[in-house]
């Protein structure tokens, strides 16, 4: 039920979870990990709106079939690789794409985002992709412990 409207939406949340798991399943399970990281930077660093079925989609859609696994040997190699691609495809974007439902096409989410928030969100996941890139790239650990630390806070990795 859409709480704005009060009226009832169709939708298929099993279709969407299983779409979900087996994206899940060509990261080696690294998917998951990468998807909370994201949702750790909105929600820590607040500075940027996007809802968690959005992110999620953006996500999703940017893991392949045909995917090279090595890219996702690990929550940081997978949390790199998807970061990437969905700049990638912001970038390329400078207008709200449509939003759909992976399962049910007809289902679009652009009703939970602006044009306003979508132009931050690209802005803001820009630099947090070059950050994390950052990070990744470090070959001190120390320098790269502190790395990921400004992304997620002091007491990541204790």
């Amino acid at each position: 039920c859409n709480s704005k409207t009060n009226q009832f939406e169709p939708t298929d949340g099993t279709g969407y979870r299983d779409w979900f798991n087996a994206k899940t399943t060509i990261t080696h399970g690294n998917l998951k990990g990468a998807v909370k990281l994201l949702k750790y930077i909105r929600d820590h660093k607040g500075n940027f709106e996007a809802p968690s079925i959005i992110l999620t989609i953006l996500v999703g859609y940017n893991i392949h079939e045909s995917d090279d696994r090595s890219n996702f040997r690990n929550v940081p190699d997978t949390l790199k690789t998807v970061s990437n691609r969905i700049n990638a495809f912001l970038q390329a974007n400078s207008a709200m794409p449509r939003m759909r439902n992976p399962v049910m096409r007809r289902e679009s989410f652009n009703n939970h985002w602006s044009q306003t928030d979508y132009r931050n969100f690209r802005e803001k996941f820009a630099i947090y992709t070059g950050k994390i890139n950052d990070a990744w790239e470090e070959t001190d650990q120390q320098r790269s412990i502190r790395k990921w630390r400004e992304l997620f806070g002091d007491n990541f990795g204790r």
